[in-house]
């Protein structure tokens, strides 16, 4: 086995999560549908054939991710990219292939994770890219730390930056088709909405 799959994802903690559905649908509400999104994505990606999992939070001891029975690893760093960078690094430091996924991407399907995997034969990084600017798979073969640093998250540009340094550092990547998540309630009503309190 040489392909992992880290699964980036918070614990569920009132009030901490989906904090811009919960704007609209309530902290509560929010709650139990951070813990769908996270549980659905999870056993997804456990599917995965002679794919190794590891659930990557800032509360690894917290109950509810003892039920998937795979590794769960401790987020570190000041920023999200910083936690990315140290998870995707340890990663490749055991796996040829490692894709981060967000716990929210109920877009991503098997077909995602082997055309994702498969791209990393030709180059060293790909996305999954999402309408509102950013990316919901990162996959890499070796450390791209350039992507990670100084930028500024949770923005529509985050995309766009990102292949911009790429570019500049003539670093090969593949984009594959663009996938989604769960953000806001637009985002639920749009594509999830049987999750809907």
């Amino acid at each position: 086995m040489n392909q992992l799959i880290q699964v980036f994802v918070k614990a569920p903690l009132l009030g901490k999560v989906k904090t811009r559905l919960a704007a609209s649908v309530g902290a509560e509400a929010a709650l139990n549908i951070h813990k769908a999104l996270a549980t659905t994505l999870i056993e997804r990606v456990q599917q995965v054939p002679a794919t190794a999992v590891e659930i990557w939070t800032p509360n690894p001891e917290h109950e509810f991710f003892s039920r998937f029975n795979v590794p769960v690893r401790q987020q570190l760093g000041k920023d999200l990219g910083q936690r990315m960078e140290q998870a995707m690094e340890a990663g490749l430091s055991r796996y040829q292939k490692v894709l981060l996924v967000g716990g929210d991407g109920l877009s991503l399907r098997a077909d995602d994770f082997h055309a994702a995997f498969k791209a990393l034969d030709r180059v060293p990084v790909c996305f999954v890219p999402t309408s509102d600017g950013g990316y919901v798979l990162v996959g890499m073969s070796q450390p791209v730390a350039v992507i990670f640093r100084d930028m500024t998250w949770g923005c529509s540009s985050v995309m766009t930056e990102t292949l911009q340094r790429l570019r500049q550092a003539a670093i090969p990547f593949h984009l594959l088709p663009e996938g989604w998540d769960i953000d806001t309630l637009a985002d639920l009503q749009l594509h999830a909405p049987d999750l809907l309190p």
